[in-house]
């Protein structure tokens, strides 16, 4: 997963933020019209599947669903659901190493998304 400019994908909704994203994904985040929860739509668009795995802030509540680490097939969309408080990353990539690419946010004031990207 790369973060480049370029590789954006939207939802077309009034509230939807691009997030730029990589090449071997796509990401888009929402938030419901309470401004009570975020959503973040990721699209394994890297060619072979890519694992995600999840991590909150200590004290901050779990994504939607309390989701487990799992693997995106190649060309698959996913989406998770955030509630009000939560703060963390999402780890994606060949593998669930936590130092490799991840996207972190926030939903802690106004929504608030970060996409990073290591090589390797």
């Amino acid at each position: 997963m790369a973060v480049t400019s370029g590789n954006v994908d939207s939802i077309p909704a009034p509230n939807a933020v691009p997030v730029t994203s990589a090449p071997g994904s796509r990401s888009t985040t929402t938030t419901d019209s309470s401004g009570d929860c975020m959503t973040i739509s990721i699209t394994n668009v890297y060619g072979t599947q890519l694992s995600v795995s999840f991590a909150s802030d200590a004290g901050g509540p779990p994504p939607v669903g309390n989701p487990s680490a799992t693997v995106l097939p190649n060309a698959s969309p996913t989406q998770y659901e955030f509630p009000t408080g939560w703060a963390g990353r999402i780890y994606t990539g060949p593998n669930t190493n936590p130092l490799g690419s991840k996207i972190e946010g926030s939903i802690t004031g106004p929504p608030d998304i970060d996409v990073s990207y290591v090589d390797g």
